[in-house]
């Protein structure tokens, strides 16, 4: 009788065993998951572990949340890993950086830091020729509340400018209407200075160095004095 108890304890204690081992292995398992992002709203997204198995909604890494805070929501089929404490998948945080076939790093150039955007907008700083790009943006805007200030010997506006508050030029300024064109000044004008001008000088169709006036005894003058 003792022998039969005994025996049958040992096959309780071989089942639990083994359903103890199951679930250690589960568990291990489920500590360090790789898949793609299934779902996503803001702070939260589903992930796609294996055809038949996607995780609840689980909050995901952004590259700062502090003082300093970045926004940045993953995109569906974006690869990632879902790292679960004691195995536990509805405690888990979902991690990237990793490229895919959907996802694959925008440049291979090793001097090159590029960020690229589903429009196709794309920032390029290359390290080795010190230069930054910034090009497939429709707009941009700068607001500062106070001022701003750029320090370069050399600057290009590629297209027109429009300034809506005062301008001043406190360095020299050269103006041409560029390409055969008439720069062309709408308002009035108060000049303080010494004025030169080198070429013909009209105004109310009168010409200033050409023009004439009629004669005290009939006939006109002759042109003016240079």
């Amino acid at each position: 009788m003792a022998a039969l108890v005994h025996t049958r304890a040992h096959r309780n204690n071989t089942g639990m065993n083994n359903l103890s081992l199951a679930e250690l292995n589960r568990k291990i398992e489920n500590m360090v998951r790789h898949g793609v992002v299934e779902d996503v709203k803001p702070s939260l997204c589903t992930v796609r572990l294996s055809e038949t198995l996607v995780t609840d909604w689980l909050q995901y890494q952004v590259p700062a949340a502090g003082g300093v805070s970045v926004h940045r929501m993953p995109s569906r089929g974006e690869a990632c890993t879902v790292l679960s404490p004691s195995g536990n998948l509805e405690a888990g945080r979902v991690v990237f950086g990793f490229a895919s076939l959907p996802f694959p790093e925008p440049s291979q150039a090793a001097t090159e830091t590029v960020v690229l955007f589903p429009d196709g907008a794309r920032i390029v700083y290359d390290h080795a020729a010190s230069h930054l790009d910034i090009s497939g943006i429709a707009t941009a805007n700068v607001t500062a509340s106070s001022s701003t200030l750029i320090k370069c010997p050399d600057n290009t506006v590629d297209g027109n400018l429009n300034v809506t508050g005062l301008t001043t030029c406190s360095g020299g300024l050269a103006v041409s209407g560029g390409q055969g064109s008439t720069a062309v000044i709408t308002g009035d004008i108060d000049h303080i200075g010494k004025f030169k001008n080198t070429g013909s000088l009209e105004s109310n169709t009168v010409v200033l160095d050409t023009h004439d006036h009629p004669g005290d005894s009939g006939g006109t003058t002759g042109k003016p004095n240079k």
